[in-house]
């Protein structure tokens, strides 16, 4: 019905076109409010938590048990709707440990080193930071050596249906992942913008090398072959 009073009203093509858009941005608009309605509650509520607190950033399907699991996705009950472009949703020292798996990519440079620096704040004393995200320098390394052994893993990275058939077509693919992806991390810039931030003993580490109270790494075959790890303190 309501359809048909939109083609009543609106003889124009042209106009129910534009009509349908206005629809879907408000539908947008009303979805983002309603987020960060969600989110300055969820901040409120932070206030009165006691530690020790565990964060997931970027937990997508990976929400842990006994963890603040944060997402840009649609919350549920393992996990909370954060836009991390905001700031962190914790008091100032409140946080014993923070995980970040392949999240810190997605972040343009300068909101990734935001980001870096709201966990810096929530952290207590010598509490620790882990870190996982594609590793620049291992696909650089392994294009200039022509590393096929390498190349052939990620012949479907991230879903590709296109088949990633050369050196180029792979390394574009984790750079960019349909625009998903927005920097290149390697363990020289990561560690930079951590010391720059206050955090040290900033260390390379490996799948599952952490305390055990903090072992949540995403066990997927792919994710050793290409992640970066570091673990950090604050200083």
């Amino acid at each position: 019905m309501l359809n048909a009073i939109i083609r009543r009203t609106f003889p124009s093509a042209a106009a129910r076109r534009s009509l349908r858009i206005l629809q879907g941005n408000l539908k947008e608009t009303v979805a983002v409010v309603f987020r960060e309605a969600w989110f300055g509650n969820r901040r409120r509520a932070a206030q009165g938590q006691s530690l020790p607190l565990l964060v997931n950033i970027g937990c997508g399907e990976l929400a842990k048990p006994g963890w603040e699991n944060l997402d840009a996705g649609k919350p549920n009950k393992s996990r909370r709707y954060y836009n991390a472009l905001n700031p962190l949703p914790f008091l100032d020292s409140a946080v014993e440990h923070i995980h970040a798996e392949h999240f810190l990519e997605h972040l343009e440079y300068l909101d990734g080193c935001r980001l870096l620096g709201q966990c810096h704040r929530v952290l207590q004393a010598n509490g620790s930071l882990r870190i996982i995200v594609p590793d620049l320098e291992r696909y650089v390394q392994a294009y200039s050596v022509n590393d096929k052994s390498f190349f052939n893993k990620f012949e479907s990275l991230g879903g590709s249906t296109l088949p990633l058939s050369t050196r180029a077509l792979v390394c574009n693919q984790m750079f960019r992942m349909g625009g998903d992806h927005k920097f290149a991390w390697d363990f020289e810039t990561l560690a930079a913008a951590l010391t720059k931030l206050g955090f040290t003993q900033i260390e390379r580490s490996k799948l599952n090398d952490v305390d055990a109270r903090y072992a949540i790494d995403g066990q997927d075959w792919w994710r050793e072959a290409e992640s970066l790890y570091v673990n950090a303190r604050k200083g």
